[in-house]
């Protein structure tokens, strides 16, 4: 599985040397420029990891418009181990800081000036461009590109950086908007709009997509969670064994250690068991893999933040983690709560064998935002993973009443 791959001289335990300045933690009063938080380092907008700036990957990550991602992560000095545990987010102490970069392969870059100038001056984030927008390659997660620090034959278009800050008063979702150059992201709490047009290499445009950078609201509707009957303040969502348990590439030499077991000899992981009974979430591109694991864990991903015990989606009754059990709480012959236009005038979430009669599938095919699932994150259909759940339903046995 080939995935986005950065380089640097340090050996793995501490991000990359070189860095004049250690990184920096806000509590509150958050900097408008992403720098100020000094988690990279070297050429702007290379996303070189500064010492203690760690890159991490997830099995099966999120479906954002084609957006390739660079994670990274990052626990303030002197902390305790984070026990392992096996269901929840893992509870990284505050000061941590998780970072998340959206871009995408440039191909025939065209930037607009109108709006560099606007993101530089930091005005009227909300505004969209003019015309067609920039033109970048359209290619699945793996686009077998190596994202090489300070390489300058690797066009990357960096669209937005988040971060969720462990605070004192809690997690907070901040985003980041990228100016056209590439040279610096900027803090906008309102969110934004940037007009793309995707293209397939050496192709014509196949489809005009508006990106929508979340505001913190929305940040806070996928992350919030559920505890002793209340809604609390956000949680993160991919530092979760299942989702952490792969081989990571952090150099180049082809050296791929188990990341749960390199996050355990950097001291930040206590109680790890042995391999073989650490969950993992399938790769829900790996054809080797079962097909209903790659679902699951498709599912998972991609709705399972809102649709768990602890999820803002917990009144449906459906629940999509990867280790529910119960094939009814899978939606299998489920029956909506509350049946309306997102359900299609179909019966059944899901419905054994019949695809096209599904509500579940009706809702991930569907653009229209008072129909689609997820509610927000992409703008158009993700179609490797509708064809993946399309043919496990059409796989799935039994009949409903």
């Amino acid at each position: 599985m080939a995935g986005l791959v950065l380089v640097c001289t340090a050996n793995l335990t501490s991000g990359c040397k070189g860095s004049s300045h250690a990184v920096q933690f806000f509590d509150a009063d958050f900097p408008a420029r992403l720098s100020d938080w000094q988690l990279f380092v070297g050429q702007p907008g290379r996303l070189q990891p500064n010492q203690g700036v760690v890159p991490y990957d997830l099995n099966t990550p999120l479906f954002t418009d084609y957006a390739s991602k660079y994670r990274t992560v990052y626990l303030p000095r002197g902390s305790s181990a984070v026990p392992y545990v096996v269901k929840q987010a893992l509870e990284l102490p505050v000061g941590s800081i998780l970072s998340k970069t959206f871009m995408y392969p440039a191909d025939e870059l065209q930037n607009d000036a109108a709006v560099a100038a606007a993101l530089n001056k930091k005005t009227s984030l909300k505004a969209r461009k003019a015309g067609g927008g920039e033109t970048v390659a359209l290619d699945s997660r793996h686009f077998q590109a190596t994202y090489r620090a300070g390489n300058p034959d690797q066009k990357m278009r960096l669209v937005e950086t988040r971060l969720l800050v462990h605070t004192s008063q809690g997690w907070a979702g901040l985003p980041y908007i990228w100016n056209a150059e590439g040279t610096e992201a900027y803090y906008a709490s309102a969110g934004a709009m940037v007009d793309l047009q995707l293209q397939k290499p050496n192709r014509p445009p196949v489809t005009a997509i508006t990106y929508v950078v979340p505001d913190q609201n929305q940040c806070a509707s996928c992350h919030i969670a559920k505890h002793g009957g209340q809604d609390q303040s956000i949680t993160p969502i991919g530092i979760q064994v299942r989702h952490l348990n792969k081989p990571m590439n952090y150099m180049l030499d082809q050296s791929r250690p188990a990341q749960l077991e390199h996050w355990a000899s950097l001291g930040w992981l206590d109680g790890l068991p042995p391999a073989a009974k650490q969950p993992a979430n399938a790769d829900y591109t790996d054809q080797d893999a079962a097909l209903e694991q790659r679902t699951y864990a498709y599912l998972d991903i991609n709705c399972a933040h809102c649709h768990r015990a602890e999820g803002p989606a917990r009144t449906s009754g459906l629940i999509l983690e990867s280790f529910e059990q119960n094939q009814t709480s899978r939606g299998v012959c489920k029956t909506p709560v509350a049946a309306g236009r997102g359900s299609g005038g179909y019966r059944f979430d899901i419905h054994p064998g019949q695809p096209d009669q599904s509500i579940l599938v009706y809702r991930l095919a569907s653009t229209d935002p008072g129909i689609m699932m997820p509610e927000i994150g992409r703008s158009v259909v993700h179609q490797a993973g509708l064809a993946l759940i399309k043919q496990w339903v059409r796989q799935t046995p039994g009949s409903c009443p």
